[in-house]
């Protein structure tokens, strides 16, 4: 389609009435017509010859200043009168917003100093340059405060809190972002609804199946041990019922720790702490597993840099980390091999570190044996449901600390940090 040059010009001056009037602060509408008019008076004085001389007359300053003033004003009337709420005048903005951000307090008192010195025209070429940078610095500033509206959202983007970011000096491409923003802290948040009510019901139904699955199997268990004790019974009879009581028991503790998976998993445990001696915990633990360490010719030692370790935490808790660490230890360990547990007391933190020889060579990452039904044998011939490490790890997040695996060649070794 052809345009005209009337209809070019007519549609540059209409695009540019909408960008003022929508975009502009009234002072960069001000100093903007400032600068139109100088040039344009300009032109056409130094057309007339010896009327340039006009150019240093402090009335033609005075003149244009006047008129510029008037057209920032007409253009705050339509901004005043019109439904857009943002983007009036810059100074009252910032003024407003002060408590928001200290900066806009230096931009205000900057700005409004620059402005009276340029429109006092006591000296009118200084006035152009006082006016030009003061142009120049309501740019920076803009892009200044539309960074700090953006980060504002974005720092609420990650919580799930509604984005409550609104400033009156928000221009349209910030406002532009913010929707996508929200848009995309709604989508987050369906997400992660859907996530954890998944979650919830997964959980839910695998404690509910574990409890199910455990009430017949403690019938199991009781007959099994009620036939056990029969004198009438043949030495085949009695091997069998060994096996089909060490096996019911096996599976018992496979469920009990599919439920303690579960609840860890959700967070769904209840913490009672009291004042402990955690050395002490660690050997009446580590006395459960003295005859297997010895028959396995795992030889143990604990070191620690105070005697008594006073920690304010659950001892059930704790007790369960411990016992599913020294059950790792036993299960996955090198035979006649050296295992070593440290304690290390700073001012408010425990620092526990236990360290075994790996049987096997251990490929997998560390975060991936931390997972749910993870062994590090791939042969699956080791008894465990493959849960222990992920429950130790969700029972040291709920007391509050960090739990951390490190691999070192044959060296398996995990950090537990603990609040006293």
């Amino acid at each position: 389609m052809f345009y005209s040059l009337r209809d070019r010009i007519a549609s540059f001056f209409s695009w540019a009435f909408r960008h003022y009037k929508k975009e502009i602060f009234v002072e960069g509408v001000t100093i903007d017509s400032f600068f139109f008019l100088f040039f344009f008076f300009g032109i056409f004085l130094g057309g007339l010859g010896d009327q340039v001389t006009l150019y240093y007359n402090r009335v033609f300053y005075i003149f244009i200043g006047a008129i510029s003033i008037i057209i920032g004003l007409f253009f705050l009337l339509i901004k005043v009168l019109s439904r857009e709420a943002t983007r009036k005048v810059l100074l009252f903005h910032l003024l407003m917003e002060i408590k928001r951000e200290k900066i806009y307090l230096f931009f205000f008192l900057a700005n409004l100093l620059v402005l009276v010195l340029a429109y006092s025209f006591v000296v009118p070429e200084f006035s152009v340059v006082l006016l030009g940078t003061l142009r120049l610095m309501i740019i920076w500033e803009d892009m200044v405060i539309q960074n700090r509206i953006l980060r504002g959202a974005i720092r609420e983007t990650q919580s799930y809190e509604e984005i409550s970011v609104y400033s009156p000096m928000i221009n349209a491409s910030s406002r532009e972002a913010l929707l996508d923003l929200t848009r995309i802290k709604d989508q987050l948040y369906q997400a992660a609804q859907e996530s954890f009510q998944s979650q919830k019901m997964k959980s839910e139904l695998i404690t509910n199946i574990s409890h199910d699955l455990k009430t017949p199997l403690t019938s199991i268990i009781n007959y099994t041990d009620i036939l056990s004790k029969k004198e009438t019974m043949d030495e085949e009879a009695r091997n069998y019922l060994k096996i089909l009581g060490r096996n019911s028991e096996r599976l018992k503790s496979m469920i009990v720790d599919l439920i303690d998976a579960s609840k860890t998993g959700t967070g769904n445990v209840t913490v009672e702490p009291v004042l402990l001696d955690f050395s002490e915990l660690v050997s009446q633990i580590y006395g459960d597993f003295d005859a297997e360490f010895e028959k396995k010719g795992l030889n143990f030692t604990y070191e620690s840099n105070k005697e008594d370790i006073l920690l304010y935490s659950d001892p059930n808790i704790l007790g369960r980390i411990i016992e599913n660490l020294f059950s790792n230890v036993y299960k996955y360990s090198l035979a006649h091999t050296e295992v070593l547990a440290r304690s290390h007391v700073t001012e408010d933190k425990l620092f526990f570190n236990l360290k075994n020889t790996a049987k096997d060579p251990i490929e997998e990452n560390t975060d991936f044996l931390q997972a749910q039904f993870i062994r590090a044998e791939k042969s699956r011939t080791t008894e465990g449901s493959g849960l222990g490490l992920y429950i130790a790890s969700n029972l040291t997040e709920i007391l509050g600390g960090q739990f951390r695996i490190v691999v070192d060649g044959d060296y398996f070794q995990i950090f537990i940090e603990l609040p006293l």
